[in-house]
Parts: C-alpha cells; structure tokens; sequence
C-alpha cells in the first residue's frame, strides 16, 4: 500500500482521468476495473466512486479556482453573458483573458460587462 500522500496523488489523478476520458463514476466501483488495477497496480488503493467524485474532485477544483485567480489578477477581462428575458439567472456566461477561459454562473444582472479581474 502506497503512503498516504501517493495515495491522494493516484486518486486525483486517477479523477482527471476519469474527467478527461468522460468515464462515468460508477466505473470507479466496477469489478474488472478492481481486478484490473489490483493485478497491474496492486499497490494503489482505487478510491470509491463517491470519494472519487466528491472529496478529491472538490478538492481538485478549488486547486484549479485557486491557480485560475493567480493568473487573471490584475488583468482585464471581457465578460459576455446570455439569457432568457424573463428568467431571474443567466444560463451562461463566461470571462475572458490572454490564454485562458472560464466559465462562470452569475446572477442575472452582470453589471459591467468589461471589468477589472480581482
């Protein structure tokens, strides 16, 4: 068995896998995927497809807001934003600086739509 810092880097590893790939969660449960990992990589401890998903996945995400922030701090963006007249939230939106995207969920009433990132 792996320490647990090996341990946590197989499973967020193993969860951007499974991200990029589109596989579905429940596969983390599924006996040949077991099998398959205990014969080839007896070491590593396959987490369950609801620590996969929630505890190493949220824990993956804030890492990724975090590094995200960093890196448009300071800079200016450009925002755009999309609708239904008569519905109380935006159904999409998205912030846009050199090199990187982001999508974000925001109230309806964006007020500005050029803004200084911070």
């Amino acid at each position: 068995m792996w320490n647990p810092p090996k341990q946590q880097e197989f499973a967020e590893d193993l969860c951007k896998l499974f991200v990029a790939c589109n596989v579905a969660w429940n596969s983390a449960n599924n006996p040949e995927l077991l099998l398959f990992f205990s014969k080839y990589v007896p070491e590593a401890k396959i987490p369950d497809r609801r620590v996969l998903s929630g505890r190493v996945l949220d824990t993956l995400v804030l890492q990724i807001e975090k590094e995200m922030k960093s890196q448009v701090a300071g800079k200016l963006g450009m925002g755009q934003c999309d609708g239904w007249t008569r519905s109380p939230t935006v159904l999409g939106a998205s912030g846009n600086v050199p090199v990187i995207s982001q999508q974000l969920g925001h109230a309806r009433n964006l007020p500005i739509l050029l803004i200084q990132c911070h």
